[in-house]
């Protein structure tokens, strides 16, 4: 299917690719990633999503979980991926370690030449919720898991801008008290595989609500921040829009 008929058939489209900005940590630059949803109807052919990505030189992908056609697509393809296991599976791979080795085996290991560069466990996992009293155990099955399975894939979790208080300018940001009483043990965790916390941030709801204060390139994720920092914004951020 060409470029042309994905966009005429799929009036879902930017729902199911919504643009994200994905530097997956990169210390040299960053890229735009494409987080690959499900939801919409009717979806494309995910071998044509594939070669979009490939033409637009996309080279990273999120999917919130696994989905055989897309997993298959994606082999030998060259582009990184961000696979979540999502919060319907947390029980289920916290339950026991035998859960989790067989959650990587069907969806991680059975897929040869697919570049996973994160596992991310759960999605935007609240304190209140089922999935918050088992987030921990799961995690840290999962990435035991991997490890027992050879594989040289981090594991990590994804919180939204709710775990956060402050968050204007950037530097000043911190986690809620609940948050950060959620989050210690699974940031500790973290920290000691060497694994990054990943966050869900869409800046430009802050610059609609803040024109006055907060910069477009701010919002755009792009270009200096100016005005509204101090030294520390400076240290923490190169002068450069991070938040």
């Amino acid at each position: 299917m060409s470029e042309s008929r994905i966009l005429s058939s799929s009036p879902m489209l930017l729902i199911l690719l919504s643009l994200v900005m994905a530097s997956f940590f990169d210390t040299t630059a960053a890229q735009v990633g494409v987080c690959y949803g499900m939801l919409g109807d009717p979806r494309p052919n995910p071998s044509d999503v594939v070669a979009l990505y490939k033409q637009r030189n996309i080279q990273r992908m999120r999917l919130y979980a696994p989905d055989a056609e897309a997993l298959n697509a994606l082999r030998n393809s060259d582009i990184e991926l961000i696979l979540d296991v999502p919060k319907t599976d947390l029980e289920r791979v916290a339950s026991s370690q035998a859960e989790a080795d067989t959650w990587v085996q069907d969806n991680v290991k059975n897929y040869e030449g697919v570049r996973f560069r994160y596992i991310t466990v759960g999605n935007e996992v609240k304190p209140s919720e089922a999935a918050g009293s088992v987030l921990f155990q799961a995690l840290q099955n999962i990435d035991n898991a991997v490890s027992g399975a050879g594989l040289g894939i981090k594991v990590s979790t994804a919180i939204d801008m709710g775990a956060t208080t402050d968050t204007y300018p950037p530097s000043h940001g911190r986690f809620t008290d609940e948050y950060k009483n959620f989050l210690q043990p699974v940031i500790d965790f973290l920290v000691s595989k060497q694994s990054p916390l990943l966050l869900n941030n869409y800046p430009y709801f802050s610059y609609k609500d803040n024109m006055d204060t907060i910069p477009l390139d701010t919002g755009e994720i792009r270009g200096r921040i100016v005005g509204n920092r101090g030294v520390g914004e400076r240290l923490a951020h190169g002068g450069r829009s991070r938040d």
